[in-house]
């Protein structure tokens, strides 16, 4: 049985600029790309297709393999989306890549739940005092990394991603469905009282307990959200995505060597919180109102691109799923607002 890891918020960057590398697992701040060839993603990857503006980094995290047939070290996802108005709501402005090193031969690998959690704790971009996410820059920035120059969009702010095994379904029912509303502020700030955070994150929960005839996909949706309401993502390497609505076409094949894809992560809802939440610009704050999504499915190559290598590195695009809050079928009442 294919396990779940769930990303959860560690502190914030020190500014959101910050540089890293490639196998730090973070929200927003600007992509820490790996040594790629300057060829290797074209620029107008990072452009909008819906209105083709330049994406900005919403999540990049350090993924690698480790299976009966792969072993692959040096792996890491990014997903990109568009801040323009009304582009948040197309899938269409939605870009996912996953990067890794050409295969060669069996490598020791770090398991990814060791890695994140390496990441999290690096003393240099985790400070106990942690502070607020400043400003971020309204105008396009560019990051040089290595030997690759690329300009992304606006830059949402940044915190480090730290992950945790997810509990079995079984054993959901067994807690308390009531929210934690600690926010990443709070611990930073050793503050556990039930302050202004509490009443942002009460603002976001439905009572879908009310519901009697409420979409049964989406209660157990809730259901897994509630059980830790602080998840920003779910990683299960070929597993299964809990859903949001029963509405999902299944993803192409790669477009790389047209092998099947299959799920990977998806981002979730509690990230859109976050981001509010360490967000001062009002243009961008605006913008990230664009979000209005449940979550965000990743299909990636099941088999990395392994026939498709030029060079030393595998640049892929891979298949991003939107899912999106969806007007429930009830009797005299409406369950969302």
């Amino acid at each position: 049985m294919v396990g779940t890891l769930l990303g959860l918020p560690g502190q914030w960057a020190e500014e959101e600029l910050e540089s890293s590398d490639h196998y730090t697992t973070k929200i927003g701040g600007l992509p820490d790309w790996p040594p790629i060839p300057d060829d290797a993603l074209r620029p107008e990857l990072l452009n909008c297709c819906s209105c083709g503006s330049k994406l900005s980094l919403v999540a990049q995290v350090y993924a690698p393999i480790s299976t009966e047939n792969l072993d692959i070290q040096e792996r890491t996802l990014y997903i990109f989306g568009c801040l323009m108005p009304k582009c948040g709501t197309s899938e269409q402005s939605w870009r996912a890549f996953s990067i890794h090193k050409a295969i060669k031969e069996k490598e020791s690998t770090k398991a990814i739940a060791e890695a994140s959690t390496t990441v999290a704790s690096n003393s240099k971009k985790q400070k106990s005092s942690g502070t607020k996410a400043k400003p971020s820059p309204s105008k396009p920035e560019t990051r040089v990394a290595d030997q690759i120059k690329l300009e992304t969009g606006p830059v949402v702010p940044c915190f480090y991603i730290y992950t945790k095994e997810d509990i079995p379904s079984k054993e959901v029912d067994r807690f308390s469905m009531n929210y934690s509303s600690l926010s990443i502020k709070d611990r930073e700030n050793g503050n556990n009282a039930e302050g202004e955070s509490e009443e942002a994150w009460e603002d976001e929960k439905y009572e879908y307990d009310k519901a009697l005839n409420a979409d049964r996909t989406y209660l157990k949706f809730k259901k897994r959200l509630d059980a830790n309401p602080e998840q920003c993502f779910r990683y299960s390497y070929g597993g299964k995505p809990i859903l949001a609505t029963e509405d999902l076409k299944s993803p192409d094949k790669c477009r790389n060597c047209d092998s099947p894809r299959h799920f990977e992560m998806q981002l979730m809802s509690p990230l859109l919180f976050f981001l509010h939440e360490g967000v001062v610009d009002k243009v961008l704050k605006q913008s990230l109102d664009n979000f209005d999504w449940m979550t965000l499915i990743v299909y990636t190559c099941s088999k990395n691109c392994a026939n498709a290598v030029n060079g030393d590195w595998v640049v892929a695009e891979e298949c991003i799923a939107v899912q999106y809050e969806k007007q429930m079928n009830l009797d005299h009442a409406s369950f969302f607002k």
